[in-house]
């Protein structure tokens, strides 16, 4: 078996944010998160998180990728309802990987997740991550390398997510 995936490592962030605002017009820090819009995957806090700070004139969005996926409308409705936050729908590899290095921080805050290759993706990008307590495998596979919420608050994420994002722009 042989992976063809895009090699994902530490690259010019410049150049990959220029992409990202040229393709959907994101400009600024943003949260990325990527995969199926579905309650289990613990969404709604993020958008609550990005409202939060958008109220309080906090300068990041929150961008949301992926397909909707099983009883996802409620998810889609909210970010669609959301000032704070882009919903790009299904991305392609080398866009995934822009929307990784351009990212201020990655965010999973899965209720349920078994394995999360995608936190390893975006650290493997150089993107700070941030990731649910006691979601399954996510704190397995993630490691000290993330910020672990304990807390499925608004108030909690949104603290976590501009930690995130000030080690972002320490590197």
């Amino acid at each position: 078996v042989r992976f063809e995936a895009p090699i994902r490592r530490h690259s010019d962030r410049d150049a990959a944010e220029e992409a990202v605002r040229r393709r959907w017009g994101v400009e600024g820090p943003f949260v990325f998160h990527v995969g199926s819009l579905e309650p289990r995957k613990g969404l709604d806090v993020l958008v609550e998180a990005a409202a939060l700070a958008a109220g309080d004139g906090a300068p990041w969005r929150l961008v949301l990728a992926g397909a909707s996926g099983f009883k996802g409308e409620r998810i889609e409705a909210l970010a669609r309802g959301s000032d704070a936050c882009d919903l790009l729908g299904p991305v392609g590899e080398e866009e995934l990987v822009e929307l990784m290095r351009a990212a201020g921080a990655f965010a999973a805050p899965a209720v349920y997740e078994g394995f999360g290759i995608a936190p390893l993706e975006a650290m493997a990008c150089g993107t700070p991550v941030v990731i649910a307590a006691g979601s399954g495998g996510l704190e397995e596979v993630s490691g000290p390398a993330a910020i672990v919420v304990a807390e499925r608050t608004a108030r909690a994420w949104r603290a976590a997510l501009e930690e995130a994002l000030t080690r972002a722009r320490g590197q």
